[in-house]
């Protein structure tokens, strides 16, 4: 048995093919239907240190999904990293 096909678009239906026989038997075969891949949902891994906060400027740090997708935050100084730079600062103003 060799089939022809033939495509056919339809307001109605979405696209199929029928396929003729040789005895002229329409066997309607529809499209297969691909199913749409699930969206992506971020794995992102530990926090890595970009830049370092200190008392003269503000730390970074980010991580980085496997799609390479980054996540970055703001790292605020701690009080001692504070009080550290403020004596700094004022010992280095004293003796200069």
């Amino acid at each position: 048995v060799n089939p022809t096909r033939a495509y056919f678009e339809s307001d109605k239906y979405s696209q199929f093919f029928i396929v003729y026989t040789e005895k002229a038997e329409a066997v309607v075969e529809p499209e297969p239907v691909v199913e749409p891949e699930p969206a992506h949902e971020h794995e992102f891994g530990e926090w890595k240190t970009s830049q370092n906060a200190s008392w003269l400027h503000r730390g970074y740090e980010e991580r980085t999904c496997e799609c390479g997708e980054k996540e970055t935050r703001r790292v605020e100084e701690s009080w001692t990293e504070w009080l550290v730079g403020a004596v700094g600062r004022r010992l280095r103003n004293l003796f200069r």
